[in-house]
C-alpha cells in the first residue's frame, strides 16, 4: 500500500460510501471528501445537474474529480463514483495514491437503500433493475480496482467502517 493515509471508497449508489466514509474519517481524524459534494464545490453543478446535461458529461466530471483527488498530497478519506470503474486510465493514479476499498452490496440491498432518495439519477421507477444492470457491468471492474472488498449487505455501517480502519492499519 503506497499511501495508507489516503483511502478511497468505491461502490454503486447506496453502497454506503458517504455514511461509512464519514465514520472512517472520524475514526482516523481525517477529512471526508464526498464525490457529490466535491463536484458541486469544484464545478458549481450538482450530480443531478450533470446528469441532466448527460451521462458522459457526468462521468467525465467524476473522472476529473478522481484525478484531482489522486493528485493531492494530504491525508483524507474520499468517496469516488462507481463510474471510475469504467475508466481504465484512472486505475493507476488511484492505486498509486491510496488504499481502495470496494463497498459491495447486492442490487436488492442497494435498491432498498436508495428507493426513497430522489437525488439518484437514472433510477426512475425500477431501481432494482437499473442497479442489477449496473452491478453486472461494474462489479468485476470495481473488485479489480480495490485493494480490499467489503460485502456490506448484512453489516451495519459501523461494522464496515471498523473493517476498513483495521485493513488500512495493517
Amino acid at each position: 500500500m503506497t499511501h495508507p493515509d489516503r483511502i478511497y471508497l468505491v461502490g454503486l449508489m447506496g453502497a454506503g460510501k458517504s455514511r461509512v466514509g464519514t465514520m472512517v474519517a472520524s475514526a482516523l481524524a481525517r477529512p471526508y471528501l464526498d464525490n457529490d459534494v466535491e463536484l458541486v464545490r469544484v464545478t458549481g453543478r450538482t450530480t443531478l445537474e450533470w446528469a441532466a446535461i448527460g451521462q458522459i458529461e457526468l462521468h467525465d466530471a467524476e473522472a476529473n474529480y478522481a484525478l484531482d483527488v489522486a493528485a493531492r498530497s494530504d491525508s483524507f478519506i474520499a468517496g469516488l463514483a462507481a463510474s471510475v470503474a469504467d475508466r481504465v486510465e484512472l486505475a493507476d493514479p488511484i492505486h498509486a495514491s491510496g488504499f481502495v476499498v470496494y463497498l459491495r452490496a447486492r442490487p436488492h440491498t442497494l435498491a432498498a437503500r436508495v428507493s426513497s432518495d430522489p437525488e439518484r439519477p437514472w433510477l426512475h421507477d425500477d431501481p432494482e433493475t437499473v442497479l442489477t444492470e449496473m452491478f453486472a457491468v461494474r462489479d468485476d471492474s470495481l473488485a479489480a480496482l480495490a485493494d480490499f472488498v467489503v460485502d456490506t449487505d448484512d453489516l451495519r455501517s459501523a461494522e464496515v467502517a471498523d473493517l476498513i480502519v483495521k485493513a488500512a492499519s495493517t
